[in-house]
Order: structure tokens, then C-alpha cells, then sequence
């Protein structure tokens, strides 16, 4: 790319420009911010809605309103079209629509779509989403064991905690209006 550029073979000079942090890395950000947050927002978005390639091609070619054989094209304007009746609301569907284009151009009737092979990052941001809500949800369970270990299993503690204010306030009502939301909350 340096060459390309002019800037000579150094490659080294000029990623040594671009790299504003000084990390050693590149990142998407130091590029172009906002693309980045478009790219970072639509993957996280779509690693929601889609399980893999072939899930996000269907479900999006299957909102195509000319699709009468079921075998829809997933052209930019069956895309752009089909993102936002999912819900994509942050725009740029053109942008990402030629980031995935297969750059050897459209299919054999000459129009531009994109197959699931232009979509086989999906896959990787499916997985990652899927080990990411796991850890998640296998940390929220170990928190639910230690607290329970603490606390026995909840229920004695909730009822020593309601004997307590039955005993101090005399009604659950006054012990809540007293002591839990004094200042009227109500919730």
C-alpha cells in the first residue's frame, strides 16, 4: 500500500504515521472513527439478529416484496430495505452493502447481490456473541451460588428480615412508609 501511494517501500515510516496511539497496532478507530462506530454497531446489532451467513441471507432476501419464489436476490435494495424492517436505525446500508460486495462485481445477470459467502463474518461475530452471553450467564449462575452460600437459600433471611419489621413497625405498610421508602417512592 505504501508504494501505491508513492510513499516508497517503507512501510514502517508509514504505519508509523498512521499509528496515532503509538500502540503498535492499528486500529479501525485511528482510520476513520465513525466508520468504526458503524462497523462496531451494525456487527454488534447483527450477531443479535442472525445466527450465521445463511440465516442472515434468508431472513434478509426473504423480506424482498418481489420475491415470489422463495429464492430471493439480497440485492442493495432488497438490503437496505430488509435491514431496516429489522431494525437497523443507524443508516450507512450502502457503505456496508459494498464492504461485503464480492469485488469481482454481481452475479451472472449482471446485478450486484451479496450471497452468504459475503456474509461468512457473521459466523465469527455469532460465536463470539454465543461465548460472550455464556460467560455471562455462567457468571451470573456462580454469583447465584455464593450468594445462596452466604445467605442459605434466600428464604430464611427474607423471613428473619420480615419478622424484624413486623416486630419493630408492627405492619409491613408502616414498616415500608418508616424504613424502606421513607420519602414516599413507592416502589
Amino acid at each position: 500500500a505504501a508504494r501505491e501511494m508513492g510513499l516508497g517501500g517503507n512501510a514502517t515510516a508509514t504505519f508509523a504515521v498512521l499509528d496515532d496511539d503509538k500502540s503498535g497496532e492499528l486500529a479501525f478507530e485511528e482510520l476513520h472513527e465513525e466508520d468504526a462506530r458503524i462497523w462496531r454497531l451494525f456487527r454488534d446489532w447483527a450477531s443479535h439478529e442472525f445466527d450465521s451467513a445463511k440465516d442472515m441471507h434468508t431472513k434478509l432476501s426473504q423480506l424482498d416484496r418481489s420475491n415470489v419464489l422463495g429464492v430471493g436476490q439480497l440485492t442493495l435494495d432488497v438490503w437496505t430495505e430488509s435491514l431496516r424492517k429489522l431494525g437497523w436505525d443507524e443508516g450507512c446500508e450502502d457503505e456496508l452493502f459494498e464492504a461485503f460486495e464480492d469485488v469481482r462485481g454481481g452475479g451472472k445477470d449482471g446485478k450486484r447481490h451479496l450471497t452468504p459467502i459475503n456474509l461468512k463474518w457473521i459466523d465469527i461475530e455469532a460465536r463470539r456473541r454465543k461465548k460472550k452471553d455464556m460467560a455471562k450467564e455462567k457468571a451470573l449462575q456462580h454469583k447465584q451460588v455464593a450468594v445462596r452460600k452466604r445467605t442459605g437459600n434466600g428464604q430464611p433471611l427474607l423471613d428473619k428480615f420480615k419478622q424484624f419489621l413486623k416486630k419493630t413497625y408492627g405492619t409491613y405498610i408502616r414498616a415500608w412508609r418508616c424504613a424502606l421508602s421513607p420519602n414516599d417512592s413507592m416502589s
